[in-house]
């Protein structure tokens, strides 16, 4: 059938992508039978290796420790969600964060911050402590290269198809 992207925001830096990569995270469990539900809601053996390297490198430094993505996103849930289902560091939402940063634009020299955030957006707690809403630093750099990994694993599933001529992916149904 045909999957639909809602984007119910008008305005907000990073909303296309963002909902684009909650797009990417169902297709890639539907794709690998996972089921409709997000891949991202657990991580099993069948899972794509690029969506492996991404949940680690969202979750954990290369020392196995947390890391500071994960641990702000904690940080986060106790400071701002009303529920305490974690929404803040749910996979699902990291991941989505982490995607609507991704540095790819920059690098092309696409410039639209409905499409993406410009990235190291943080937020201060009342008790002064700094919080980071996506990866930074060279966590960010592993993320992004996670991410290239699970564009491609996409990619190889038959969920993006090609390059457009400025090298930015193009899910397969939209193609010319």
């Amino acid at each position: 059938g045909r999957m639909v992207i809602n984007i119910t925001r008008e305005k907000g830096a990073g909303s296309l992508a963002h909902e684009w990569f909650h797009f990417l995270d169902d297709a890639i469990g539907r794709a690998t039978g996972q089921g409709p539900l997000l891949a991202s809601a657990r991580r099993a053996s069948e899972m794509p290796a690029g969506w492996r390297d991404l949940h680690d490198a969202m979750l954990a430094r290369d020392d196995g420790t947390p890391s500071d993505y994960y641990l702000s996103a904690l940080d986060l849930d106790s400071a701002f969600s009303k529920a305490s289902h974690g929404y803040w560091s749910s996979t699902q939402e990291m991941l989505a964060r982490a995607g609507a940063v991704h540095d790819r634009c920059d690098a092309l020299g696409v410039v639209d911050d409905y499409l993406t955030r410009p990235g190291s957006d943080t937020v201060r707690t009342l008790s002064g402590k700094v919080l980071h809403l996506e990866p930074a630093g060279d966590e960010r750099l592993a993320t992004n290269e996670a991410i290239r990994a699970l564009v491609d694993d996409a990619r190889e599933l038959g969920l993006v198809q090609g390059v457009c001529e400025r090298g930015i992916d193009m899910p397969s149904n939209e193609r010319a």
